[in-house]
């Protein structure tokens, strides 16, 4: 991984354990093409080029800001949440969609 991914793991983990991402994994995630927004994970817009991943976070809230990632973001953050559960940080274990499009299931820590 370079230099730069690390930090990004670093900055998202950070964010996950300060509950500034979602703890969780969700068992809905949407996909499709940016159209601006800022990524929750790196601060930078999601350009219309882009693949853009958007938690559903929980219920409806038309005044929440979206919970957007890049692709590549959400890999890395569905990978800082999968290392904190090995870890054995307790985080809320949920069905997944998982970054290749399959479906997983998060152990539950006890």
């Amino acid at each position: 991984m370079s230099e730069k991914a690390d930090n990004l793991v670093d900055v998202i983990r950070s964010r996950v354990l300060s509950a500034q991402l979602p703890r969780y994994l969700n068992s809905r995630v949407f996909a499709g093409l940016g159209d601006g927004d800022v990524c929750v994970c790196c601060d930078t817009a999601i350009e219309r080029s882009e693949l853009e991943y958007e938690l559903e976070i929980g219920p409806e809230d038309d005044s929440a800001p979206p919970c957007v990632m890049h692709l590549q973001c959400y890999q890395l953050w569905f990978g800082v949440l999968r290392s904190l559960e090995i870890e054995g940080t307790h985080l809320r274990a949920a069905a997944a969609t998982a970054p290749d499009g399959g479906e997983r299931r998060v152990p539950r820590t006890t």
